[in-house]
């Protein structure tokens, strides 16, 4: 494992938030301060790379014990940035009284971690509230801070949609140990820094609820000292870390188990070459059983050099640039042939590129062409492809590609 460089790591945070700002118009943060260490931390992050004038901090007492409060305040002064006060235990107290009655529960060890769960949940929906409506009254355009480290990301320990929901998070990918070493180079005081890891809510010490260290999970996160009981918490709680579950009306595994059945029963096969996409259609098949059987080859070309070298004729895309629906139609054809498939699929295009200057096709442009060389037919179509994620962008593309494909092959 690499050593820390702290002093870079700090770096390339400020340089994030400066950039992602930058890019996408924004102006300011808003985020709760608990007094602890990870909210202090970020919040220190933000106001050297965005100004403390455009750092908004709300701490949010609930049944909590007041040097919270306190440390909260302490870390406003001392960074200088604005910090609201919203006590929220008369709030907490009357809405879980009015789930309490309506559920006619009254066991306490049922109720106990949906009434600590319920703050940060109550917590995080009055920060959005700030936060659109400061945006409103100042002319600004302000997100919210998620504050939660990598650590507590891989166990699960956070509230989801609750400190779990953010629209930025810097400390995300650093342990607790890396988090403590940025506050520690950045000269926050020592006692906050060092103050031992609590949720605030409970009432005991992160460690003392887990029942294990942070350095336990460090480990387990270097492949080290596994503790079984890191183990399970890291796979009972995966269903935190993942993505809503949606109903997909084309359901590509579906999609490609068809495609092969159909395939197989008449012995064909078919071949791909992927530029902008890098290979992504031919994984995502592979992905499924006895796809060896229908997927006979597959070439990753971003190259012009690899494209020429696999058949692409250099005067095309002289001609047309390579990002054009007749480069797609040339690879599609080309990789056929090269492997003696019945069918093949080429794409070219750009995903997230933004130079105004360069003279080749369209940002965000997609050219796909899919070809039947048993009938010597083709079928082209584009799509422009709006993602800030590139790699969301490869999945959008590879999931449409499969369903034409899918009705080009029946």
């Amino acid at each position: 494992m690499n050593e820390f460089d702290v002093a870079k790591v700090t770096e390339d945070i400020i340089n994030f938030i400066k950039k992602h700002f930058k890019d996408n118009g924004l102006d300011g943060i808003i985020m709760g301060i608990s007094g602890g260490k990870d909210s202090m931390i970020a919040s220190a992050l933000f106001t050297k790379a965005l100004g403390s004038e455009n750092v908004i901090g709300i701490t949010m007492p609930c049944h909590s014990i007041t040097s919270d409060t306190n440390d909260a305040k302490r870390v406003a002064d001392f960074l200088g940035f604005k910090l609201y006060t919203l006590d929220l235990t008369n709030i907490y107290d009357t809405f879980l009284n009015a789930l309490i009655k309506e559920l006619e529960i009254n066991d306490e060890d049922i109720l106990k971690e949906a009434n600590i769960n319920l703050k940060p949940r109550l917590r995080m929906s009055s920060l959005y509230y700030f936060t659109q409506s400061l945006s409103i009254k100042n002319n600004k355009k302000y997100i919210v801070a998620g504050t939660g480290n990598k650590s507590e990301i891989t166990i699960g320990y956070f509230t989801k949609w609750g400190d779990g929901a953010s629209d930025i998070n810097v400390l995300a990918d650093l342990t607790v140990n890396e988090v403590i070493t940025i506050g520690d180079y950045l000269g926050i005081p020592k006692d906050l820094v060092h103050k031992t890891p609590s949720d605030g809510l409970s009432g005991s010490s992160d460690e003392e609820k887990l029942g294990f260290t942070y350095n336990e999970v460090e480990a387990f996160l270097n492949g080290k000292n596994v503790n079984p009981k890191i183990i399970n918490m890291y796979q009972n709680t995966n269903h935190k870390r993942k993505p809503i579950t949606i109903f997909n009306k084309n359901n590509i595994d579906d999609a490609i188990k068809e495609m092969i059945k159909i395939l197989k029963h008449q012995n064909k096969t078919i071949s791909t070459m992927e530029s902008c996409t890098s290979g992504m259609l031919a994984s995502t098949i592979t992905n499924i059983d006895d796809s060896s059987t229908i997927l006979k080859f597959s070439a990753i070309t971003y190259s012009n050099e690899y494209k020429i070298k696999m058949g692409v004729d250099k005067d095309i895309i002289d001609k047309y640039s390579v990002y054009s629906k007749e480069v797609s139609i040339e690879m599609a054809k080309k990789i056929t042939l090269y492997a003696n498939s019945n069918y093949g699929v080429g794409i070219t295009g750009k995903l997230g590129i933004e130079d105004k200057n360069n003279p080749y096709g369209d940002d965000n442009k997609v050219y796909i062409t899919l070809y039947n060389k048993d009938k010597d037919i083709y079928n082209s179509f584009d799509m422009i492809v709006f993602e800030d994620n590139r790699g969301l962008g490869k999945k959008k593309v590879t999931e449409m590609v499969i369903i034409k494909l899918l009705e080009f092959i029946k």
